[in-house]
């Protein structure tokens, strides 16, 4: 895909997001367990799926696109989601910040009431990352409030997000935003980007070039 194409679909904002959530095909199957002996043989997003959490995505030659949902919830009935995107290529991303101002104006020109909030934006483990937190009042009585991550790796661009369909009360909010901090992006052939963890060559847990099993 052509650079301007790539940083057009990675700048779709919300509103594809919940497009894509009536696209998505099943995957099946729940990812949980810890980081502790997972596998991550490539530089990967170390996180958790949440106990009773299922996996929904598809993958293309430029990104996978994975959608996590609650025990009760379904890709066509949901409340809350986990969204996690994975672009195969980093090419015309200088730093998470712009991936962020590209997903914000976007979302910005689609919410006639739009607010978000940089929670951080620094270095973190040797990588680009940005942290913010949005809300978007599409109408009286549609909202969707959102947190996200972006970290620019190396060899691939991570993008985590949780979606609500009514704002969150902050215990919420904080309680998430404690979650994703403890989210991070690490290469084991890597010594300025560690994984935080012993790596194994073996056992369960590692999805190479995305999620590294271990919220």
């Amino acid at each position: 895909m052509k650079t301007s194409a790539m940083l057009t679909v990675i700048g779709l904002g919300l509103l594809a997001a919940e497009h894509g959530l009536a696209q998505m095909g099943g995957m099946g199957g729940g990812m949980g367990g810890g980081t502790a002996g997972a596998t991550v043989v490539e530089e990967a997003m170390i996180m958790t799926v949440p106990a009773g959490w299922s996996p929904y995505g598809q993958s293309t030659e430029d990104k996978t696109d994975m959608y996590i949902l609650p025990e009760g919830q379904s890709l066509s009935d949901w409340e809350e989601v986990l969204r996690y995107e994975t672009f195969n290529s980093t090419e015309g991303i200088q730093s998470a910040r712009q991936v962020y101002e590209l997903r914000t104006e976007s979302n910005r020109e689609r919410c006639p009431a739009f607010a978000s909030e940089i929670l951080q934006d620094e270095m973190e483990n040797g990588y680009s990352m940005i942290q913010w937190k949005q809300v978007c009042e599409m109408t009286e009585d549609e909202t969707l409030a959102s947190l996200h991550k972006i970290v620019l790796g190396n060899d691939q661009l991570y993008i985590l997000s949780k979606l609500w369909k009514y704002d969150p009360p902050n215990r919420l909010w904080r309680s998430w935003e404690n979650d994703f901090a403890d989210i991070y992006v690490c290469d084991p052939t890597r010594p300025e980007h560690a994984c935080g963890f012993e790596v194994q060559t073996a056992g369960a847990g590692g999805m190479g070039g995305g999620m590294g099993m271990g919220l």
